[in-house]
């Protein structure tokens, strides 16, 4: 404390040419992370007021100086890097940013279970996923390798739960409309409670999407389960 009152004493002096010493500690004690943590939870939102309080979702962290390199990962760092370009800062350009970058990268290579590119870990996940449905017997093996894509998605700075679940919503109106197709031709193919459960996964899916933006927005709590005839069609969330 006697630190920071000595640096911050410095600069006000040398910005005002005067200092009111018990004015700038009532100041610094109020800013502690834990009183504005605490004041976040009184508000219900964080302080700079983008997004509604959540515990562990706080800008707020403890001060200390290049904690940051252990708090933020490249999904975050991404997101950092597009929000900075609306005002046409490359913060790439600095020496610390681009270190931990590399930095990141290289434990990423190491830490990856799957290593194709991404482009082909969503297209496998889409086959994946269409196997764990249509080859039953062998479903556990398939959840678990959705599980490690996905896993690898989130490594690379993607969000891999909402990945899937695009998936699986496009994949589950196909099933969808194939079936009700059948189902009118009169085949014998088509089943509508099999659609009705569908429509229970299909709404699921979006729900996850929904869950990983901070909008707030709508969801849809009709996620009947599906009956015991067509279990086969689970996913595994």
């Amino acid at each position: 404390m006697r630190d920071v009152l000595k640096i911050m004493g410095k600069i006000i002096k040398f910005l005002t040419g005067e200092l009111d010493e018990p004015k700038l500690i009532n100041s610094l004690e109020r800013c502690t992370p834990s009183l504005l943590q605490d004041r976040e939870i009184e508000m219900g939102k964080t302080l700079s007021g983008d997004m509604k309080y959540k515990k562990g979702k706080s800008h707020i962290q403890d001060g200390k100086i290049g904690k940051w390199r252990e708090r933020i990962d490249m999904s975050s760092l991404n997101e950092i890097i597009k929000q900075y370009s609306k005002f046409g800062i490359n913060i790439m350009e600095f020496d610390g940013i681009k270190q931990f970058e590399l930095r990141k990268r290289n434990n990423n290579r190491t830490m990856r279970k799957y290593l194709p590119t991404i482009s082909e870990l969503i297209d496998r996940l889409s086959i994946v996923q269409l196997k764990e449905v249509f080859i039953p017997e062998h479903k556990e093996e398939y959840a678990q390798e959705i599980k490690d894509i996905v896993h690898d998605l989130d490594e690379l700075g993607l969000n891999g739960k909402m990945t899937r679940a695009i998936i699986v919503l496009a994949q589950m109106n196909l099933h969808i409309w194939h079936n009700e197709t059948q189902y009118r031709a009169g085949t014998g193919d088509g089943n509508l409670g099999l659609t009705h459960g569908l429509n229970g996964i299909r709404n699921i899916a979006k729900n996850i999407i929904q869950d990983q933006l901070e909008d707030g927005g709508r969801k849809d709590y009709k996620v009947d389960c599906i009956a015991a005839e067509f279990e086969d069609w689970e996913v595994s969330w």
